[in-house]
């Protein structure tokens, strides 16, 4: 297998719905030509803030044949896989097996809190039976589980395992995950912490916030790879009150959905069960927040 390296400004991107909680295909449209008009390197589908959790097969499906129809070979497509079984995990992505995908985000079993030799042999099986690409995602306050970095350093040097989302705020990790990986990509999972993350070494970000900064990200993340830290914080700085806010006032994609909307990106901020819409005073605290932060899209809208 060649061997490639995902880095840049991935976003984590969300599921448009209708008011009748069904998927909206226009919106959809809508959210990709932005993103390809502007600096994304890649999309994620149905990852967290996509709520895999709430689709079944047929609409992941209906999804992804959108997301390739409207993308047009333009940027890069990540399909988020997540199960706390080993054979359904495998199951799932062979659905997805003859798409035009670059990689898949697979999520350590959740809920079950497997051993480190049990999330090893986890990804190795699936790395066994898929072709397709893997990154790795380590989300411990969604899954219930950690992988520690001998197990991810270990799994590093399976060939079709290329990377992992890191979302534990410990960034003595990223430093050795960095040191002790070659040709391995290091992505950020938390908006909050994205330059440290990067100057530890960190080689990109999966980010909720690029659903509406993607111009902003891309331009921090260049920014420090060009060693110009001050600039780089200035931008941060800005950024980091709607970070916090993204992941305090509601859980995700809660917020950065409502915002989308508010934005004119999508129609509607539907979102389903067990997942309920934003109280009118936290969407007051939201949109001040949004409004003094300097985002190009507002420029536009």
């Amino acid at each position: 297998m060649n061997r490639f390296k995902i880095s840049g400004n991935i976003v984590a991107l969300i599921t448009p719905m209708d008011k009748y909680g069904k998927i909206d295909k226009y919106s959809l449209k809508n959210l990709i030509n932005y993103h390809c008009n502007n600096k994304t390197n890649a999309l994620l589908i149905t990852g967290t803030t996509g709520e895999f959790f709430t689709l079944d097969y047929e609409e992941r499906k209906q999804l992804l044949l959108w997301t390739l129809e409207f993308n047009k070979d333009r940027l890069p497509i990540i399909v988020g896989i997540g199960s706390s079984s080993t054979h359904q995990a495998i199951k799932i992505m062979k659905y997805f097996q003859c798409y035009d995908i670059s990689s898949y985000l697979s999520i350590t079993p959740y809920y079950i809190c497997p051993s480190q030799y049990g999330i090893y042999q986890h990804f190795k099986t699936i790395s066994e039976h898929v072709s397709i690409p893997q990154l790795i995602y380590n989300n411990p306050k969604r899954s219930g589980c950690d992988i520690l970095p001998k197990t991810i350093i270990k799994l590093s040097k399976i060939d079709n395992i290329i990377g992992i989302k890191e979302t534990v705020p410990d960034i003595n990790r990223i430093k050795i995950i960095s040191n002790m990986t070659n040709n391995f990509s290091i992505l950020n999972g938390n908006d909050d912490n994205i330059l440290s993350f990067m100057i530890s070494g960190g080689n990109g970000v999966i980010s909720v916030l690029s659903n509406i900064a993607t111009n902003e990200i891309s331009s921090l993340i260049k920014l420090i790879n060009d060693k110009e830290y001050h600039k780089a914080k200035l931008i941060f700085n800005d950024l980091l009150p709607l970070c916090k806010i993204l992941t305090s006032i509601a859980p995700n994609p809660v917020p950065i959905k409502w915002i989308c909307k508010e934005l004119g990106l999508i129609s509607s901020d539907t979102i389903r069960l067990p997942l309920t819409k934003l109280s009118n005073n936290k969407k007051t605290i939201l949109r001040s927040i949004v409004s003094k932060t300097k985002l190009d899209i507002l420029n536009n809208n």
